[in-house]
Order: structure tokens, then sequence, then C-alpha cells
């Protein structure tokens, strides 16, 4: 390669015609709006393809995480079961050992089959998280360094027979919560209904509500008897609930059933008397029209016929403005309708 001659590259740069890096003005250049939408539709798209695979990448790679530390952490969990068995323990303990420990063994059978069905969510890595370091890490702790200590253990089952009641009372509380937002929002319910509803769960809720407190020094005896006793006050407070709600909508039925029925009894009757009327007021101008010797009244008479055609179809206006009208009395009401027609064509 020779040598390049600064004089050169001045020459070369000087001679360069730098407009055609441009475009030519003088030439309309047409691009569709189109083509901008698509262009940044594709650098979007590509934006946020690639954001999603970052994330679920991540995701991927804590649960892979989190399933290499439960499988450790549950093998130590199923070891120190069998380990337990062989201990001298009196059933009563080992009873109240093992209905915490099984559980917590279920539990990672569940979520192993979530990670398997491959729903790599926030959902599932954050049970991973709460199974993990909330329920089985402090059994494994104490149970691999205490389980000697019977009043430590004892304590341990108290306090997580305590919390497992509270959080089924958490969630009777959620679901008699979603049943009334369920019931406001489909049913479309005045604020005078929700205040009702209000009032008469206060005081199933407020027992509810109630069974959250509980002893912290219990026996193992003392705690099966409580455990019994809010299992089933739990169960009875939150069946009230509900079926406090369900006889408040009950009843809204009722009356609305009651108040349409009144409606319907009240048009029934109504469309009976047109059906008296107009056919007697069609006939009337009928053999009016018959009359071959008209006399001084007739105007009158036509008069009176008007008024008397003019107030009935008014009537059936009414009537046919009314929602409550059920098909059958529809279809009545529709051949009157065609009667006064009849009658205001013969006037």
């Amino acid at each position: 390669m020779g040598v390049i001659n600064p004089q050169d590259s001045q020459n070369r740069s000087n001679n360069l015609d730098v407009t055609a890096f441009f475009p030519d003005i003088s030439q309309k250049i047409q691009i569709s709006p189109s083509f901008f939408s698509r262009i940044k539709g594709m650098v979007f798209n590509t934006q946020k393809n690639d954001e999603e695979i970052r994330t679920r990448a991540k995701l991927v790679e804590k649960m892979n995480e989190l399933q290499n530390t439960a499988d450790d952490v549950f093998n130590q969990l199923f070891s120190i079961r069998e380990d337990l068995e062989k201990m001298q323990f009196d059933q009563r303990l080992f009873n109240s050992i093992t209905s915490v420990i099984d559980p917590l063994i279920k539990d990672m059978g569940r979520l192993r089959h979530a990670k398997d069905s491959d729903k790599h969510d926030t959902e599932v890595v954050d049970k991973y998280q709460q199974w993990i370091n909330l329920k089985v890490k402090p059994w494994v702790k104490l149970l691999a360094n205490q389980a000697h200590d019977r009043n430590a253990v004892i304590h341990a089952v108290v306090r997580f027979t305590i919390h497992a009641s509270n959080e089924l009372i958490d969630r009777d509380l959620k679901v008699i919560n979603e049943y009334l937002k369920h019931k406001i929002i489909d049913l479309r319910l005045t604020s005078e209904v929700h205040q009702k509803l209000q009032n008469v769960l206060v005081e199933p809720l407020h027992r509810l509500a109630a069974l959250r407190s509980a002893p912290q020094d219990l026996s193992l005896e003392e705690l099966n008897a409580w455990k019994i006793k809010v299992d089933k006050e739990r169960e009875e407070s939150s069946n009230d609930a509900l079926d406090a709600i369900d006889q408040v909508i009950e009843q809204i039925s009722v009356d609305a059933a009651n108040e349409n029925g009144e409606v319907l009894v009240e048009n029934f009757d109504e469309i009976i008397d047109l059906e008296e009327s107009v056919p007697q007021l069609l006939k009337e101008i009928s053999r009016f029209h018959e009359n071959e010797q008209p006399s001084v009244e007739d105007q009158e008479i036509l008069q009176g016929f008007k008024e008397r055609l003019i107030f009935l179809e008014a009537e059936a206006s009414r009537l046919e403005a009314h929602l409550e009208l059920t098909p059958e009395l529809q279809d009545r009401l529709d051949v009157m309708k065609f009667e006064l027609s009849l009658a205001r064509q013969k006037l």
C-alpha cells in the first residue's frame, strides 16, 4: 500500500459532492404514513419481545434456583421425619409434629406439579419463596437442632397451628368479601341495600375476626380442644355471613316479585277494560253509520265517539309503555289497537 499524499486527500475532499448524500428536493418524495407506523411498530415489538425474553429468562433461572433449594430442604425435612419415628416421643407429641410436617410435604408435591406445568411466573416463584422461607426452613432448623427439647417443639407446634388457623380465617373473610362484591356488582344493588348488607354482616364478621385472638401458652391437650372449637366457630360464622347476604338478596327478590305482580294484575285488569270498551265503541260506530235517517244530534254523537276513541287510544299507549307487560298481554293489546284503528277509519 502506498503512502497517502495529504494533498491528494485534500483534493479528493474538495472534489467530494456532498449533495449526493441528500435527496433531490426538486422531486416530490411520497412516503405513506403507514410506512412509518410499520417501522415504529417493528421497533417497538422487537424491544417488547426482547424485554419479555429477558424477563422470562430471569424467572426461569430464579425458578431453577428455588427448585434446587426446595429439593434440598425437602430432603432434609423428609429425613428428619424418618428420624423422628426412631426417637422416643410420646404418641401425642409425635402426632402433633407430623400434623405439621406431613402437610408441608404435600405442599411440596403441589409446588413440584406447578413447576412441571412450566408455569414460570411470579405467582409460582412467590409460592416457592414463601414455602421455603416461612414454613419449611424454620422447621428444619428446629427439628435438626432442638428435636429433644420438648418445650421448644410444643411451642413451635402451638404457634404453627394458630398461624394456620388465622390463615383459614383470612381466607374465609376474603371469600365473604368477594361474594358480597359479586352480588353488589351483578345485581346492581342500591346504596340502601348495600348499607343493609353491611348492617347484617357486622355481627358474623366480628365473631369471625375475633377468632384470630388465641392464647400462646397452650398445652398439646389444650391446643387440640382449642382448634376443634375454633374450626367449628369459624365455619358457623362464615356460613352465617353468607346466609345473611343470601337472605337480604332473597328478600329483595321477593319484594320485587310482589311489586311486579301487583303491576301485572293492574295491567291485566286494564286490558280487560279495553277488551270490553273498544269492541263496544266499534259496534256503536258501525250501527251509527247503518242508520239511513241521520238526526240533528248526529254531530254530537260523532263528537262523543271521537272523545271516547281518543281516551281509549291514550290508555292503549300508556299500557304499551309498561315494560311489565307479558307477551300474552302485549298480543291482546295489539288486537285492541287494531280495532281502535278500524274505529278511527269509520269516523
